[in-house]
């Protein structure tokens, strides 16, 4: 499950390379929470959507992405509408920018 998960970050959507075992853990934290793979391949192309082409893709991690509140924010995010929902990292990334600028 893990492995199908980075291996569809990595390959399919990032072009990086992730750690499988860096990751596990927050992948399965998720996934004892009862997500599924396409809850994590929703997630995936969501943010992939949002976030390409912005200053937001550097984020586009598991880090970011498989945080719990992160994720179940991402989760719930409408596909039609990206950016619509903004998310608590989206938020503090707002709010640092205003705090610099």
């Amino acid at each position: 499950f893990v492995a199908k998960v980075i291996e569809y970050l990595n390959y399919i959507k990032s072009g990086r390379r992730f750690r499988l075992d860096a990751e596990a853990k927050l992948i399965l934290v998720l996934k004892k929470k009862g997500y599924t793979f396409e809850d994590f391949q929703r997630v995936i192309d969501v943010k992939a959507a949002d976030w390409r082409g912005t200053e937001y893709w550097k984020f586009f991690r598991p880090k970011t992405l498989f945080d719990y509140d992160n994720f179940t924010q991402y989760h719930a995010q409408d596909e039609s509408q990206p950016g619509a929902n903004p998310t608590t990292f989206d938020r503090f990334i707002a709010r640092s920018k205003e705090a610099s600028g």
